[in-house]
């Protein structure tokens, strides 16, 4: 059966409606949920925009338990490797894991990168078990290198940050290397301090030190003090650091290691004694050179 919908005019109207009354039932309840269905799409629309990014609430949450490394190596007769790892907890939100190498104090890197992996390979990289939060590297310290302190920095770069923000240094660990040559212990020479002071007046020491395998090899330069009667004051380290505000020292790394003191006022004024001397990292010491200050 087909039905029309008739259009009428009213005559006092240009407004033309369709006669609601000419529908069918049937049509009539299909024409209202049509209209249902209209009126809840409207109230979606009208409705805040979902935003077009996804907020992630996840963290970066691991954190470093350990680290194990040798505080000090010295290679076999021939080069030998360093092995480091970083126990770490969490690891979920880790993605790398590396390290650089250098000399306390330089700022140029032995090795700019050294992977450490949890995948088991003692082989290559020395890691003893798969899965288990200990992620291990290892790197060649050769005889050809300095005998002196060095610095390991590690890094972690995790999965859940933007790429550019996703980096950490972690941790970082000294040791002491001895590369195993025939060590020779270093020389001091060159004593330049006044001999008298006021008290309460700045003064500065300073003494040139020399190494056979390097100024690296220098562990520590200082001076032991005897007040006048000859009783043992203390020690005190002289320093190759440019800090020239505080330690008096021009130039650092320039073998010329300085001190910056003054006498309180209340310390016996005479003559006082000063013993020199430096230590090299295996523990040779050099050879010593005493001086004499008087106190005013």
């Amino acid at each position: 059966m087909v039905f029309s919908f008739f259009m009428h005019t009213d005559d006092n109207s240009n407004n033309s409606k369709i006669h609601f009354s000419l529908i069918p039932l049937y049509m009539k309840k299909f024409v209202i949920n049509i209209l249902s269905l209209l009126l809840i799409a409207s109230s979606f629309i009208s409705c805040d925009k979902i935003p077009d990014g996804i907020v992630d609430s996840q963290t970066a949450d691991h954190r470093v338990l350990n680290v194990t490394a040798p505080a000090n190596f010295t290679p076999t007769s021939t080069d030998s490797f360093y092995v480091t790892s970083l126990k770490i907890e969490n690891p979920g939100s880790v993605n790398e894991v590396w390290c650089t190498v250098k000399i306390l104090g330089a700022t140029k890197n032995i090795y700019d990168r050294i992977n450490l992996f949890d995948n088991g390979d003692l082989a290559n990289n020395g890691d003893v078990k798969r899965n288990d939060s200990v992620y291990t590297g290892k790197f060649l310290m050769s005889r050809q290198f300095s005998s002196g302190e060095y610095v390991i920095e590690y890094f972690v770069k995790d999965n859940i940050n933007n790429e550019g923000s996703n980096v950490t240094n972690v941790v970082e660990h000294q040791f002491v290397f001895n590369n195993g040559k025939n060590n020779k212990p270093p020389v001091i020479s060159d004593l330049t301090m006044p001999p008298s002071v006021n008290r309460n007046v700045d003064f500065v020491i300073q003494v040139k030190v020399s190494d056979p395998d390097g100024l690296a090899d220098i562990s520590r330069v200082e001076f032991n003090l005897y007040q006048p009667g000859g009783s043992y004051i203390g020690k005190f380290a002289l320093l190759d650091d440019g800090n020239t505000a505080s330690d008096g020292d021009i130039t650092a790394g320039d073998g010329i290691y300085s001190s910056k003191r003054s006498f309180r006022a209340d310390v016996t004024p005479g003559v006082w004694k000063f013993v020199f001397q430096a230590t090299d990292l295996v523990g040779n010491p050099s050879n010593t050179i005493t001086s004499y200050l008087t106190i005013n």
